[in-house]
C-alpha cells in the first residue's frame, strides 16, 4: 500500500492511495486532489482493475522514452 502527497509544476496538492500488486496489478485506489491552471479544484476517486500486459523488445516504456528524447 501506497500513500503519497505531493505538489507537481501543473497541480496544486496531490493525494494518491494505490492498493495493488506489481506484476499484475487488479485493484487500485486512487484519490487526487489537484488544482490545474484551467479548472478550479478536482476531486476524483477511482477504483479499476488492469489486466495482464505482455512486454517485448519494443515496449512501450522504450517506445515513450525515444518520443521523449
Amino acid at each position: 500500500m501506497e500513500v503519497a502527497l505531493g505538489r507537481e509544476k501543473d497541480e496544486g496538492i496531490r493525494l494518491e492511495v494505490a492498493l495493488g500488486r506489481e506484476k499484475d496489478e487488479r485493484i487500485r485506489v486512487e484519490v487526487a486532489l489537484g488544482r490545474q491552471k484551467e479548472e478550479g479544484i478536482r476531486l476524483e476517486v477511482a477504483l479499476g482493475g488492469a489486466t495482464r500486459t505482455r512486454r517485448g523488445a519494443g515496449s512501450c516504456d522504450s517506445d515513450l522514452a525515444r518520443r521523449r528524447v
